[in-house]
């Protein structure tokens, strides 16, 4: 009788509308979902720095052209893009947009977007538009960019650009106005909440309300999952969790987090100076280490861009080799007792002490040296510093910033890497528009920089665990946005 009771209850339930679910045909559709994610947010300022806030905003505002899951261009706004030529770049905008406000789009919105960029000097961006020298919206549903110098990567860039619709942005931080699929609605301390824009111009998303919650504490922020029925997906997800994952309803996944973790070398030093002496060194490298080194969060790296970023060479991969096979290399190429001394910040102390351990097993006289972050770059004033710990996030999804940062600022090179080879291609790669041959040169270059003449010593590629509601598709881009708009069951 209980059972029986229970059972009507749960129809009652149903049918009054009180689930989370919604019969839709033979389909359950979703009401609500929920995304929980471990940092709250910081700033709604459409240009906040904040990679967090970036998530958090996604779902309001749109861009000219964004990135599908897997980081290739297509169309936004702009519902269709082309160069001219090497300095002109045109953009058709959609005619039926609106912003959440009731506010039609209009070229003039796209125009003061990008001013309002460069008077106020937003740090994330300014530099994305730099090379802008006007913009013209003179034909009818057309805006025109006209550069200073070719820019291949023009279309990348704009995909970290969002449209706003007004020059006030502390009134955008207080009440956000874009034209995505979904509108702010309110926030907490831990917590924003969305709902799908019904006049949206490619229809309002399927789930009509979304919200992100932030639970800083990794197992509370499982505890919260598995307590929750409209929680979809949980980001990061703590590895060591994975044993509790049987008894729930969610499914472990990873993918690359386009970032990866470097050494650079000394130049001052006169030993390392030579590409010879850094080759051995690669050769004699724990890479099978870096897994355990990093307790499961990164995978060995032989190269300065991860799988999934417009210039990894699938050739080039790490020299795994067993202890003692490393160990007498190491004898072999005359690397005993050669003096090797780290400096990684005291976030990476554990994993400093580590590697330096690992070194010395293998006969080499390494020693790990902290140094706070922002004096790192300082470390290279200590003589005997030999290896300096860097890392790279491709959040454009190619390597052409990294090697154009690295290889051409006089700021950011400050290993005083030289290689005519090297110069040469990237010459050609700042002039060469077509993507697969785009390719082509990146692979070159992540040979060359990787071992021919080593840049530095690759060490880890970091991965993004996180785990989804079973029965639910919810993307994940490579640069670890949820595309929540695309969430179904």
């Amino acid at each position: 009788m209980k059972k029986i009771i229970a059972i009507l209850l749960c129809l009652t339930f149903l049918l009054s509308g009180c689930s989370l679910f919604s019969s839709n045909g033979s389909a359950a559709t979703l009401k609500s979902a929920k995304v929980l994610v471990a940092e709250p947010l910081n700033s709604l300022d459409p240009y906040s720095v904040v990679a967090i806030d970036r998530q958090y905003l996604h779902p309001i505002y749109e861009r000219l052209v964004d990135f599908n899951d897997q980081l290739k261009i297509q169309p936004q706004l702009a519902y269709t893009f082309g160069k001219v030529d090497e300095i002109t770049w045109q953009f058709k905008i959609r005619s039926n947009v609106k912003f959440h406000d009731g506010t039609d789009l209009t070229l003039d919105h796209i125009k003061q977007t990008f001013d309002t960029i460069q008077k106020t000097r937003s740090p994330h961006l300014v530099d994305l538009i730099e090379n802008i020298k006007r913009i013209e919206t003179n034909a009818p549903e057309t805006v025109t960019f006209k550069l200073n110098e070719p820019d291949p990567e023009f279309f990348r860039k704009l995909t970290q650009v969002p449209i706003i619709s007004t020059t006030n942005l502390a009134a955008l931080a207080e009440a956000p106005n874009g034209t995505g699929p979904y509108q702010f609605v309110s926030k907490t301390s831990n917590q924003v909440n969305y709902k799908a824009f019904a006049k949206h111009w490619n229809n309002p998303p399927l789930i009509p309300n979304i919200s992100y919650q932030s639970v800083f504490d990794k197992d509370a922020r499982f505890e919260t999952a598995k307590s929750s029925t409209d929680v979809v997906a949980v980001l990061p997800f703590s590895v060591d969790l994975s044993e509790q994952l049987a008894d729930s309803n969610f499914t472990l996944r990873s993918q690359p987090d386009l970032t990866v973790s470097f050494f650079i070398w000394n130049p001052a030093n006169s030993f390392w100076s030579s590409a010879q002496n850094r080759q051995k060194l690669l050769q004699v490298w724990p890479y099978e280490q870096m897994e355990e080194l990093t307790s499961g969060q990164g995978t060995p790296a032989a190269q300065f861009v991860s799988s999934g970023v417009l210039g990894y060479n699938p050739s080039i991969v790490p020299q795994l080799k067993n202890f003692e096979e490393r160990k007498a290399l190491t004898t072999e190429l005359g690397l005993n007792g050669q003096l090797i001394r780290f400096a990684v910040p005291p976030t990476l102390s554990l994993f400093g002490l580590d590697l330096e351990h690992e070194l010395n097993a293998l006969g080499l006289n390494a020693e790990a040296y902290l140094v706070e972050q922002d004096q790192i770059f300082d470390s290279y004033m200590v003589e005997d510093v030999q290896l300096l710990f860097l890392g790279w996030r491709s959040d454009l999804g190619t390597g052409t910033n990294f090697l154009n940062t690295i290889f051409k600022s006089l700021k950011y090179n400050v290993s005083q890497y030289h290689n005519s080879e090297v110069d040469k291609l990237l010459a050609n790669l700042n002039t060469t528009y077509e993507e697969q041959a785009r390719l082509t040169i990146l692979q070159e270059l992540m040979s060359i920089i990787s071992f021919k003449d080593p840049y530095g010593i690759p060490l880890f590629y970091g991965r993004f665990p996180y785990i989804t509601r079973n029965g639910y598709k919810v993307p994940v881009r490579l640069d670890s946005i949820v595309l929540v708009e695309a969430i179904s069951k």
